[in-house]
């Protein structure tokens, strides 16, 4: 047993020695960039104050000294605001005198301590069914999921993508496809779904000997590659669904 985590069990019991010890104290906090689909949420969240929260769903933190500890253990570490007893830490959790908001950010159904870390921690250990936070709600940008899931569809891979300058890498039969703003997969996928193999066999293997660009590299943006992309599309539909 890690010391982080004898310290935990042994400070909460001191606070609460009838506490029934569950499955989530021993689950690992993450980080935001962990939540599911995490970067297709809108950049600029609603916020909402005084909100009440069920606090099994809280789930991380975006406090880097606490990321993949459990919650016992986040408690371990504490070297400030170690309480001795159940009453000291329920005045401390709902205090209007300490210093900062409780507050988290939501992510779909999931929250992340943005601060108040401390008093959430004790929240969780102390099986409190809900708590009153402030809240920065992120609401998925559907039409950037969306577009990504029928990119997925097309079972090309992507090499490297940046949501923060919108600039997505895959290769396409070893070719590097370089898309500048998401509207540049619109654009493939366009072309993608335009193309429609109605060669015969035997024109299938012509096209195939024949249409390979001697290019290693396609830029969206770039209306002559256009045609060179159209060709290594039909090129990537021939081997792999025909």
């Amino acid at each position: 047993m890690n010391n982080l985590l004898t310290f935990g069990i042994n400070r909460l019991i001191k606070i609460y020695p009838e506490v029934e010890f569950k499955n989530t104290h021993f689950q690992k906090l993450i980080s935001e960039k962990d939540v599911e689909n995490y970067h297709f949420y809108n950049s600029e969240p609603v916020f909402r104050k005084n909100i009440e929260i069920p606090v099994k769903d809280i789930v991380g933190t975006n406090h880097l000294n606490y990321q993949n500890l459990s919650w016992i253990e986040m408690l371990g570490s504490f070297n400030r605001s170690i309480k001795d007893n159940y009453r000291d830490t329920i005045e401390f959790i709902y205090s209007d005198k300490v210093p900062g908001k409780k507050a988290v950010t939501k992510y779909g159904d999931k929250y992340i301590i943005f601060c108040g870390n401390h008093r959430l921690c004790y929240t969780k250990l102390l099986n409190i069914a809900k708590i009153t936070v402030d809240v920065n709600e992120y609401n998925i940008d559907e039409h950037k999921y969306q577009l990504f899931q029928r990119f997925g569809r097309t079972g090309i891979k992507i090499d490297k993508v940046s949501f923060c300058s919108e600039v997505c890498n895959f290769f396409i039969n070893s070719i590097e496809v370089i898309c500048h703003g998401f509207n540049g997969i619109e654009k493939f996928l366009e072309l993608y779904d335009s193309v429609i193999i109605k060669e015969s066999i035997l024109n299938r293997k012509k096209l195939l000997r024949n249409s390979k660009t001697s290019k290693d590299r396609i830029f969206i943006t770039n209306q002559e590659d256009i045609p060179l992309l159209i060709s290594e599309i039909k090129r990537y539909k021939i081997l792999n669904f025909t």
